[in-house]
């Protein structure tokens, strides 16, 4: 199953992915979707797939600034701020206050007034930052993604702000399938959820490949915790049991799930702490081709360069290039966008796909 969010260059005619970045000038900020439409996933008002891209005509006349795609709901932010959600909300993950699904894109009232800057779509839940660097989450309770502590224990069909990171000024969000990552104006990382696979980089070297945290016995952490291995972030990512950083200096650093080769560092060793990626170390020479975007899916990972290369590594990459008779374990180069777009170069890779 494959959902894919484009927005539409209209000035060139080319189409671009864009995550939880604002767009280059020149987008008319219309969205398209395709691929499977259950729960109304794809926002067209029924839950019939589509083979082609669809402009999903009731966000006509919205200019959209960045989308996000969890497992079975869709988001998308507004240039005046506004957050539409629409798809599965089974879990309350759209965030309109009840448990049913939306086939069409639907303001989230509850944030209105609000201005967000930056949306994420985890498993099935949702995180949004505000412009003023608040932060908020709604949908699924359970392994405590949400990051509302140990008192939450049910879904929150409404946005809830993360008291846990007040104080802090959130700039960047990612959400995995039980997982959380939020990145502050000062470069640093927090995390929460499920920590198993030591996803959260909250534990030391090596984890053990049994899925068991050495942080917890019950492998969740409930509220917002500092991952103090790391500094100087600019970019943060979640797949479904692995997360990654880029820092200021273009450096990219993986943890968690190793299987498949995912992390990046030749091996299928699971880690339990942010690790560098020396193999991205070669080839960041600075300048042009340093490292300006990340992304984590649910076996893979992906890097793009400013001079508009496109690298990635572990299980599943059909289409981008890389042989996949086995699980790629090194990061290899997989793809060439023109030059032109280097200086918007952003990479995607939706958290529950191949």
């Amino acid at each position: 199953m494959y959902i894919y969010i484009y927005i539409y260059r209209e000035r060139e005619r080319k189409r671009c992915i864009l995550r939880n970045d604002a767009p280059p000038l020149g987008l008319a900020g219309a969205v398209y979707t395709w691929g499977c439409g259950e729960a109304g996933k794809l926002g067209h008002g029924d839950e019939e797939p589509q083979l082609e891209p669809r402009r999903v005509a009731a966000l006509d006349g919205r200019r959209v600034r960045c989308v996000a795609a969890g497992y079975g709901h869709s988001l998308c932010l507004t240039d005046d701020g506004c957050v539409f959600a629409w798809g599965c909300g089974a879990h309350g993950q759209c965030g309109h206050g009840g448990f049913g699904n939306e086939a069409v894109p639907r303001v989230v009232a509850a944030l209105s007034g609000r201005h967000a800057a930056v949306l994420a779509a985890g498993g099935c839940h949702t995180l949004v930052a505000t412009e003023e660097g608040d932060a908020f989450s709604f949908g699924r309770v359970e392994g405590g993604a949400l990051g509302l502590g140990c008192g939450c224990v049910a879904d929150q069909p409404l946005p809830r702000r993360i008291e846990g990171l007040t104080g802090v000024c959130v700039t960047g969000l990612a959400a995995g399938d039980g997982h959380s990552l939020a990145l502050s104006a000062d470069g640093d990382v927090y995390a929460w959820g499920v920590s198993a696979f030591g996803r959260l980089g909250l534990s030391s070297g090596e984890e053990q490949m049994d899925g068991k945290s050495r942080l917890s016995p019950l492998a969740v952490v409930p509220d917002p915790t500092h991952v103090t291995a790391l500094r100087g972030v600019c970019a943060v990512a979640a797949g479904f049991a692995h997360s990654m950083a880029q820092t200021r200096q273009g450096e990219v650093y993986a943890w968690g799930c190793g299987a498949s080769g995912r992390l990046g560092h030749g091996g299928d060793a699971t880690w339990g702490e942010p690790k560098l990626i020396e193999a991205l170390l070669g080839r960041s020479l600075g300048g042009g081709d340093a490292v300006c975007g990340i992304a984590a899916g649910e076996a893979h990972s992906l890097a793009g360069k400013a001079d508009g290369r496109a690298f990635g590594w572990g299980g599943r990459l059909v289409g981008l290039g890389v042989v996949v008779g086995a699980p790629a374990a090194v990061v290899r180069s997989c793809l060439w966008l023109p030059k032109e777009y280097a200086a918007w170069l952003r990479v995607g890779a939706p958290t529950h796909w191949q």
